[in-house]
């Protein structure tokens, strides 16, 4: 998934958000080569071998597994926390981290 606008960064942090009702989202390319002009506030990515028939996600609600962030990061976290604020870190995360910015560096 891509967050393209405010309204859609917004709404993924907040604390449960109903796609096509929080936020517009619209599959991204399928096919091949496909292009166009996405105007919708978050656009999901799919990769698929064989018959795809597609998928709508109008009305599927994301929302944090703060459990999951809990046993991660040790602590009760909150979505703003992680990815705006940047105030934990899990310490086994350092080697990729390291790799990604070694890549990002070498382009």
């Amino acid at each position: 998934m891509l967050v393209m606008t405010d309204e859609g960064a917004n709404a993924l942090l907040s604390s449960s958000m109903k796609l096509g009702g929080d936020a517009s989202i619209a599959a991204g390319p399928t096919g091949q080569g496909a292009s166009g002009t996405v105007t919708s506030d978050i656009v999901a990515f799919s990769r698929a071998k064989g018959v795809y028939a597609g998928v709508s996600m109008d009305g599927s609600v994301v929302k944090p597994a703060d459990d999951w962030n809990s046993a991660y990061y040790g602590k009760q976290v909150l979505p703003p926390q992680i990815l705006i604020k940047h105030d934990v870190h899990n310490k086994q995360a350092n080697k990729l981290i390291k790799t990604l910015e070694d890549a990002t560096r070498a382009k």
